[in-house]
């Protein structure tokens, strides 16, 4: 996965795009879902130190899991697969959050009330706090086991949501069973646009031979619905 931050100078557009290169697969059964997941006996869940975002009156904790190692007669906490020892959940760039988080907590700053975006078994394999247009965050989650190793992993399906800054609401905006390709912020129009794939001949592969999707949200509709547009339709 790599994220650009294009600046389109001349047509005075903010664009913050986020590309998938992962290669997630399908297996087409009728208990496709995430039931049934692996449980992790050796991980270690934590939680980071809390973020705060300008603009906003919540602060973030964000929630994941490290594993132990055992050398000799010590043990160590590392992250991901790292025998290293670490203790924080993700990696924090200005404004993003990247890693593999199990969930983000919220609590005003005037609070000691903490609470949960959600309760679902879910991947969040990076955040991005969208304060141009309006407070919100956009996801990118894995919340299906799609290929049925009865883990939620890269291999999996990847979609787009949408939280609001007090993680009050929490909405998915690309279809179930498309891949996301890539999302872009544009600050000109108000909208987030993202592109995902269907895999329309079912052979468990995203790629050419499938479908390309093209949608837009705009940031001043509170219900985040998302509008299917056809750039690729002639007139």
């Amino acid at each position: 996965m790599k994220q650009n931050i294009p600046l389109f100078t001349l047509f005075v557009i903010i664009a913050l795009a986020c590309e998938n290169t992962d290669k997630p697969k399908v297996v087409y059964t009728q208990n496709s879902t995430a039931k049934g997941l692996i449980v992790d006996t050796a991980a270690v869940t934590m939680a980071n130190l809390p973020i705060h975002f300008d603009s906003t009156n919540y602060l973030l904790f964000v929630v994941g899991k490290t594993h132990s190692y055992e050398r000799g007669s010590k043990i160590y906490i590392g992250s991901g697969s790292s025998s290293n020892e670490s203790f924080s959940v993700g990696y924090f760039n200005g404004q993003s959050i990247s890693g593999d988080i199990d969930n983000i907590k919220f609590q005003h700053i005037d609070s000691i009330h903490i609470r949960a975006l959600t309760t679902a078994q879910i991947k969040i394999r990076s955040f991005y706090f969208v304060h141009a247009i309006a407070d919100v965050i956009l996801l990118e989650v894995i919340d299906n086991d799609t290929n049925l190793d009865h883990k939620l992993t890269n291999e999996d399906v990847v979609s787009l949501y949408i939280a609001n800054s007090e993680g009050t609401k929490f909405v998915k905006l690309s279809p179930d069973g498309y891949q996301l390709l890539d999302w872009e912020l544009i600050t000109a129009a108000n909208r987030i646009y993202f592109r995902t794939i269907k895999d329309v001949n079912r052979d468990g592969e995203f790629d050419k031979k499938d479908t390309f999707h093209h949608y837009f949200v705009s940031l001043k509709d509170e219900a985040f619905e998302p509008v299917k547009i056809f750039p690729l339709q002639t007139e």
